[in-house]
């Protein structure tokens, strides 16, 4: 029997190539998620409380002051970004590999550990991102009088800088997941650093709507939630919005090289101790 008669590559394998691997890795996150799915559910809901719960605590604050037209802007601040502008938590399954000494095993698989990480990362979540973009999508056209229609342009312009912080927040989850090389208690830390994200990147509320907050502008976790917003809402002028995709660039470069250098570190460190 000839080896072409042993091996008969599949359609996809043909027309990806070399590729293939990340497109099994990708496939296999999102099947391993659906085997829990009403984790996933879980999940989902718990997004739609916190982001109800907030989107409550302004109306009644806005309505008080019958100022319900700044509320337009709050809804759809929260519904787009919801929407699209995705999260992760991969972090978490960096620290977990890392304390269970599993991380090596990656070592050892033909691809680097980044893009395991990132594409089982993007498959596992991606049934909860599209539930979450299909579930708020709908709630704003229900509730079309509070949403904002962004230009087409702006909406090119918001969906690109969407996919640049998809991987800002991918390079500082992967940094925060190294620090588990270090920590002998990483999960508390983790959890920590997440929500502490979740308040500085303006997930929770816009970071100009305190005045002590505007420096936060500058940080790359701005870039994740806060300045795609702002875009979206056509709250930049156009040099602001050159200035604003240079930015996120800039920090997507810089934490690519960092989490690299400290992976480095962590490396050296997890064959010193022999872990």
């Amino acid at each position: 029997m000839t080896e072409n008669n042993l091996f008969k590559p599949t359609l996809m394998q043909k027309l990806l190539g070399r590729n293939y691997k990340l497109y099994y890795s990708i496939s296999q996150g999102f099947k391993s998620n659906m085997i829990y799915r009403y984790n996933s559910i879980a999940w989902l809901l718990s997004s739609i409380v916190l982001v109800f719960g907030t989107l409550t605590v302004w109306y009644i604050n806005l309505n008080n002051n019958q100022n319900l037209t700044d509320f337009k802007y709050i809804f759809t601040y929260f519904v787009i970004g919801e929407s699209f502008i995705l999260n992760t938590s991969i972090q978490f399954n960096i620290g977990e590999d890392i304390e269970e000494g599993k991380f090596t095993n990656k070592l050892l698989l033909p691809t680097s550990f980044f893009q395991q990480y990132i594409s089982r990362q993007f498959g596992h979540h991606l049934f909860e991102n599209l539930a979450k973009m299909f579930l708020y999508l709908s709630i704003a056209l229900i509730l079309n009088q509070f949403f904002i229609i962004s230009t087409f342009i702006n909406l090119i312009l918001f969906l690109i800088l969407a996919g640049i912080a998809y991987f800002i927040n991918i390079f500082i989850g992967m940094i925060v997941g190294a620090s588990a090389f270090w920590l002998t208690t990483f999960f508390g830390c983790a959890a920590f650093f997440d929500n502490l994200k979740l308040v500085i990147s303006g997930r929770y509320f816009p970071l100009n709507s305190l005045k002590f907050l505007t420096p936060l502008i500058y940080t790359p976790f701005a870039f994740t939630f806060y300045h795609p917003m702002q875009i979206y809402l056509g709250k930049y002028s156009p040099v602001e919005i050159i200035y604003v995709f240079a930015g996120g660039i800039f920090w997507c470069f810089a934490l690519y090289f960092l989490a690299k250098w400290v992976f480095k570190l962590g490396l050296k460190r997890n064959e010193a101790v022999g872990l």
